[in-house]
């Protein structure tokens, strides 16, 4: 980005100057050709500038820590676990880390399994009532699709706490990871993108309407390209195309093949989560793409990561550490059990993180940058 935007904000500010003093005398000022292409410069820079804090801010090492009191664990409670779909990768990480949690905290659990159906979700929960329940985990479930059951939990007095889900009716107990503080990340991704290719961002971009915080996430990424070409940068989205998580193992790579060679300017792809992307890879290298163009995503999977360590396509990816939200979760539920209030995410202390290839470990999955487990097990144990 440094050489092609030097050159570009070094042409403006030398017609700045020279319409400002190529001819003193004759009182006039800068032409106002002149004095717009000083202006498109200077906000251009200031743009520039902005895009750079916010990729180091959301790359740098993160300082944040998790509380560091509150009640000691309330014995004697069985929880029931409910994930999307049991097979998924961010839904097994989540449930190994609950595992952990629980046994540390010295609670029983029973998980069951969503199948990637919202009516198996809600008769999941429905099951944990019937069990009388002390306390329900969901992952990645928003409220809107299990509303009735959620109201048939709150009815019999069992608290239900989630992450990575929307909670717009409220009634969840508690969410951990506010998604729309989550997904403005993808704005991030979108100038790390734009700076790591010089300064010109050409997309095309793929997302799953099926999925709510999907609109939200794309809605960041596009944001940074407006906001880019408003300022005089070279950003454009040259197309947008939906998929259904149905079709990740089916039509996605040909669909991803053709909107690549509608678009032979591109060279960049967004795509709204890591199993997509993986899914459509395949296509983009049948296309040619793979080769001239670079591609961010969120979740964090293992084979995403592998790809940006590898230098394979794909440059950025967003995620959060499961194992410090698994213990906020349960942290939280042993709060409500103690009659206190539930913490959120902010005051549990975890937050999203931007992965590219300087900030990642050589290997396996990003879990944090440090191992609280052992703050949490203080706190439940009181020592």
């Amino acid at each position: 980005m440094r050489r092609i935007t030097m050159a570009l904000l070094t042409g403006a500010a030398c017609a700045a100057a020279l319409a400002a003093c190529g001819s003193s005398d004759s009182g006039n000022d800068a032409t106002p050709q002149a004095a717009a292409a000083g202006s498109v410069g200077a906000d251009l820079a200031a743009f520039q500038a902005s895009a750079k804090k916010i990729v180091a801010e959301k790359t740098a090492p993160q300082t944040n820590k998790p509380p560091t009191t509150g009640p000691k664990a309330v014995a004697g409670k069985h929880i029931f676990t409910i994930t999307p779909a049991a097979s998924a990768e961010g839904a097994i990480r989540f449930v190994t880390a609950l595992e952990r949690a629980y046994k540390a905290i010295g609670w029983e659990n029973t998980t069951l399994d969503g199948q990637g159906d919202p009516t198996v979700m809600a008769s999941a929960i429905r099951k944990a009532i019937a069990a009388k329940a002390d306390g329900i985990v969901t992952i990645s479930i928003d409220d809107n699709i299990v509303q009735g059951a959620l109201r048939e939990a709150k009815r019999a007095g069992i608290p239900v706490v989630t992450a990575a889900s929307q909670n717009k009716s409220g009634l969840y107990t508690s969410t951990l990871v506010d998604l729309d503080v989550a997904n403005e990340l993808n704005y991030a991704a979108a100038a790390y993108l734009y700076d790591k290719l010089g300064g010109k961002l050409h997309v095309i971009e793929m997302t799953d309407p099926e999925f709510v915080d999907d609109a939200s996430r794309q809605a960041a990424f596009n944001r940074f390209i407006k906001e880019c070409a408003a300022a005089g940068g070279d950003c454009k989205m040259l197309e947008s195309q939906n998929f259904l998580i149905k079709d990740l193992a089916t039509s996605l790579p040909s669909q991803a093949a053709n909107l690549a060679r509608k678009n032979p300017g591109l060279n960049a792809v967004w795509i709204a989560y890591d199993s997509a992307l993986a899914a459509a890879l395949p296509g983009l290298r049948s296309a040619g793409v793979a080769d001239k163009a670079i591609a961010a995503s969120q979740d964090g999977n293992s084979v995403n990561l592998d790809y940006i360590r590898k230098g394979e396509f794909q440059v950025a990816d967003i995620t959060f550490p499961a194992t410090w939200c698994a213990y906020g979760m349960v942290d939280n539920l042993n709060r409500v059990f103690a009659g206190e209030k539930p913490l959120d995410g902010m005051e549990q202390g975890f937050a999203y993180k931007l992965l590219v290839k300087e900030n990642l470990q050589p290997k396996g999955l990003w879990d944090g940058d440090a191992d609280v487990s052992g703050d949490y097990v203080k706190i439940w144990t009181g020592q």
